[in-house]
């Protein structure tokens, strides 16, 4: 009973380690957007300064997609221990 007891218990550690990893691997395939701006001033002429800049990252060709498939394939893999 208390061996049942064991794997059950580690077979749900690694469903939700699954489930965290699909989390994460499906956030990754979206793009990174970074905004920046800085203000200042020169002191002898008393002009301001402006900076704005906004970025953005996109890997579209890492393979996110299959990254995704297999992330959820674990899910499914680390419930089947549970069931």
């Amino acid at each position: 009973m208390l061996q049942w007891v064991k794997e059950r218990f580690l077979a749900r550690i690694s469903e939700l380690a699954a489930e965290a990893t699909a989390r994460q691997t499906f956030r990754n395939f979206f793009p990174d957007i970074v905004a920046s701006g800085t203000y200042g001033g020169t002191r002898s002429e008393f002009a301001e300064i402006f900076s704005y800049g906004v970025q953005l990252n996109w890997s579209i060709f890492d393979g996110s997609v299959t990254h995704v498939v297999t992330a959820f394939a674990m899910i499914t893999h680390a419930a089947s221990f549970i069931s």
